[in-house]
């Protein structure tokens, strides 16, 4: 998170990111351990390199 914001700001910040570039790479916002646990979530497989929409939607 950036520092000084709430994690509402770096949520929005986030959603417009992915609204504005959807095919950005999740891995360069978000570690490792956390797209996997969204899958888990989900029951999903992620996939090999997943996209920023993808972890947003």
């Amino acid at each position: 998170m950036l520092e000084g914001e709430g994690g509402g700001a770096h949520d929005a910040h986030l959603m417009r990111l992915g609204r504005a570039c959807p095919s950005l790479d999740a891995d360069l916002l978000f570690d490792p351990d956390e797209i996997q646990a969204t899958y888990l979530l989900r029951d999903k497989v992620p996939p090999a390199k997943p996209r920023l929409d993808e972890e947003m939607s």
